[in-house]
């Protein structure tokens, strides 16, 4: 039996992809937060609080806010400025 060679980025055909949506998007977060990131009381009680003042439902998701955490601890970050911390809840991570 003759071995595969790995398909190289040349090989696909990027022309026929489209583009994502924010329905996909959403689908992967809530694929990844079913099993990477545990329940967490505090921050459902933060989402919930959210809600409930009236706040847009347009904070990161608990994926997006673990990657942001890991991208500062990586370089080492000692401080962090956010801008626009809507109801808070990056800053728990």
């Amino acid at each position: 039996m003759a071995s595969q060679q790995p398909m190289s980025l040349n090989a696909w055909d990027f022309s026929r992809a489209k583009p994502s949506s924010i329905e996909d998007w959403q689908l992967s977060d809530q694929y990844h937060n079913s099993f990477l990131i545990p329940k967490d009381d505090i921050l459902d009680g933060v989402s919930k609080n959210n809600a409930e003042q009236g706040l847009p439902n347009i904070a990161v998701s608990k994926a997006q806010a673990k990657l942001l955490n890991l991208l500062a601890k990586s370089i080492g970050a000692k401080n962090i400025l956010e801008i626009g911390t809507l109801g808070g809840y990056v800053c728990f991570f």
